[in-house]
């Protein structure tokens, strides 16, 4: 099955000029240089078969260069571009194909537990779970908090920590009241159909015929839990 190729790119750049200053008499008393940073970011989309150009975003924005560092997110500026570029896109591809987008509402809120994204490693790099097996354990968490509060950033202490100390998955934090899902708020789903648990195997697994039911592998406690998940 064909699939969408997302390709992001940015480049930051900096220009500068020559600024005249003025005493408190408003009377000429030298030039200074002034600079500025933005980041340019590009995103585009391909069809992984024909390798067409689907949609692309283009933006800018500039970047403070007295904003206090953020272990968590060193370029926020870049990733609020690349978010905004995100939307643009999604925008541009419903058009193309309306409906396809729509995400179907599974019948509960969760969280995603980034750990799996340990596993990933760039061409001739190590994954990060390789620096991780190295550090304490003290660095270890740090690591990870980091990880975790980079995708979720508005996640409060206690949920964030609950996340970090988690297995990979997807953390159930409500089940809505007219849902039948068999799943209680505090739930780990490990898997979706055999597959790892991400949102977007779980939003494969919805978009099944109405009637039809999605395994679930889900950790309760301490305890494996096995739940059919009524597609709607």
């Amino acid at each position: 099955m064909a699939a969408l190729v997302f390709r992001c790119s940015a480049e930051r750049r900096t220009t500068s000029a020559v600024q005249q200053v003025f005493d408190a008499a408003g009377k000429p008393s030298g030039a200074g240089r002034v600079e500025e940073e933005q980041i340019v970011a590009r995103l585009v989309v391909f069809h992984s078969a024909s390798r067409e150009k689907v949609a692309s975003a283009s933006g800018m924005v500039q970047v403070d260069p007295f904003r206090a560092a953020d272990s968590s997110d060193p370029l926020p500026e870049l990733t609020g571009l690349v978010r905004a570029l995100m939307a643009k896109v999604l925008e541009k591809l419903e058009e193309r194909a309306p409906g396809v987008l729509v995400e179907r509402a599974p019948g509960f809120d969760y969280l995603w537990n980034p750990k799996a994204s340990l596993d990933f490693s760039l061409e001739g790099k190590a994954p990060l779970r390789q620096a991780l097996e190295s550090a304490d354990a003290l660095d270890q968490e740090l690591l990870l908090d980091a990880r975790v509060r980079f995708f979720h950033p508005a996640l409060e202490p206690g949920a964030l920590s609950t996340l970090v100390r988690s297995p990979a998955g997807l953390l159930v934090t409500q089940v809505r009241e007219a849902a039948d899902t068999g799943l209680r708020a505090g739930d780990l789903i490990v898997a979706i159909a055999g597959e790892p648990a991400l949102p977007q195997a779980l939003q494969r697994a919805l978009r099944g015929a109405t009637g039809t039911t999605v395994p679930l592998q889900v950790r309760r406690g301490k305890q494996p839990v096995e739940i059919l998940l009524p597609v709607r």
